[in-house]
C-alpha cells in the first residue's frame, strides 16, 4: 500500500469510526469526558445490532503540492459507497467527470475483489475499529461548549496517554499513538458534530522504511437529519511527508458526502 493511501486509511477509519461509534449517545446528565467514553463502547454493542445502514457518493477535490504549498495537479473524484455482505465499501467510480478506465478501472476492480474475498470480521489493512483497546491510547478532557450547526455542543480534547505503553504492532499503531484534537458532542443527543484530528508529532511507517509523516490533519462533520440520524457531511485532510524513497507527500482534500439511502 502506497504511504500516503496507508496515513490517509488509519486517519480517516480514526475519525469515521470516532464519528459514527460516538453518534446518538445519551445520558441523564451532564456527562464526565470518561462517561462518554464508557457510553460510546455500550453504544457500539448496540449500533451493530441495527439493520439499517446507510450507502452514499463521496464528492472529492484532491490537490497535489508543491514544497511552497503551492497546487501542482487537481483531481476531481467521485466515490460511490455499497453494501457487500453487510459491510460499507467505498468504489471509486469517477476521475474529472468521466468514468474510470484504464489502469484506474484495474486498479479499483483488484481492490474491491481484495474486500470481497476478505473473510467476514476480518479487518483490511489500515482498518480500525474504536473499541476499549483504542479508547484506552488516549485521555479524554470535557473543555468548553460551542455551537455546530446550530446546536450546542460539549467539546472533549484527546490525546496519547503517554502514562502508559501503547502498542505498536501494526503500521496503522505509528499514526494511531501520535493523534490528537477535539471532539465536538452534540449535548441533546450526543452525537459527533464535528472531530478535528492531528498528527502531535513525525511519525514512521514501517520503522521509516515505509514513509516518514510529518504533518497530518483532518476534519470530518456530521448533520443531523430530520428523521434522526448524524451522518457524515464533509472532510477536510491535509498530509505532509517523504516515502522511503525521499518523494515528496504533500496532499489536500476536500470532500461532501450526499445522496444519502438507507438500505
Amino acid at each position: 500500500m502506497k504511504a500516503r493511501a496507508c496515513v490517509k486509511m488509519v486517519v480517516w477509519s480514526a475519525v469515521m469510526s470516532m464519528a459514527f461509534m460516538l453518534s446518538s449517545v445519551s445520558f441523564a446528565a451532564s456527562p464526565t469526558a470518561d462517561q462518554i467514553r464508557d457510553k460510546v463502547l455500550e453504544w457500539i454493542a448496540t449500533e451493530n445490532k441495527r439493520d439499517v445502514k446507510y450507502t452514499f457518493r463521496r464528492v472529492a477535490h484532491v490537490e497535489k503540492l508543491d514544497g511552497d504549498g503551492k497546487v501542482e495537479e487537481k483531481e476531481n473524484r467521485v466515490y460511490k459507497s455499497v453494501l457487500i455482505d453487510g459491510r460499507n465499501y467505498e468504489r471509486l467510480v469517477m476521475k474529472n467527470g468521466a468514468p474510470l478506465s484504464g489502469d484506474d478501472l484495474e486498479k479499483e476492480q483488484k481492490k474491491e475483489k481484495e474486500f470481497r474475498a476478505r473473510p467476514e470480521g476480518k479487518r483490511g489493512e489500515g482498518e480500525i475499529v474504536l473499541d476499549r483497546e483504542l479508547a484506552g491510547r488516549y485521555k479524554f478532557k470535557l473543555k468548553e461548549n460551542e455551537k455546530v450547526g446550530g446546536r450546542n455542543s460539549y467539546v472533549l480534547s484527546f490525546a496519547p496517554d503517554r502514562s502508559k505503553k501503547l502498542p505498536n504492532k501494526k503500521k496503522e499503531d505509528a499514526v494511531l499513538n501520535a493523534l490528537a484534537g477535539k471532539i465536538w458532542v452534540d449535548e441533546q443527543e450526543y452525537a459527533i458534530a464535528r472531530i478535528d484530528a492531528r498528527l502531535t508529532r513525525t511519525v514512521r511507517i514501517g520503522l521509516g522504511l515505509i514513509a516518514f509523516i510529518k504533518k497530518a490533519r483532518l476534519r470530518f462533520e456530521t448533520r443531523r437529519t430530520v428523521e434522526g440520524e448524524w451522518l457524515p457531511h464533509s472532510m477536510k485532510s491535509f498530509f505532509w511527508g517523504r516515502t522511503f524513497l525521499f518523494k515528496p507527500i504533500r496532499h489536500r482534500e476536500t470532500s461532501r458526502f450526499v445522496d444519502f439511502r438507507a438500505e
